[in-house]
């Protein structure tokens, strides 16, 4: 089990933390302590309301190392 860093944890929150982010939770194998060297790191974010621009549902990043998805839930 690798620990996601310190920096990169900071990088996500600055990166997810905008006005309308009620959240950011961590799910998949880096939450349950089961990943591996080709895990991703999975986030949902919790946001008020779907962002209004069409495009990829849940976008792939590569940031730092990591492959990194981020799946938008809406609750309002």
């Amino acid at each position: 089990m690798a620990n996601l860093p310190d920096a990169f944890i900071r990088k996500m929150i600055d990166r997810l933390g905008g006005e309308d982010t009620q959240g950011v939770v961590l799910v998949g194998s880096f939450a349950r302590g089961e990943d591996g060297r080709y895990s991703d790191v999975d986030l949902w974010q919790f946001v008020r309301q779907e962002p209004s621009e069409l495009g990829d549902p849940v976008p792939v990043e590569y940031i730092d190392g990591y492959l990194v998805t981020v799946k938008n839930v809406s609750y309002g």
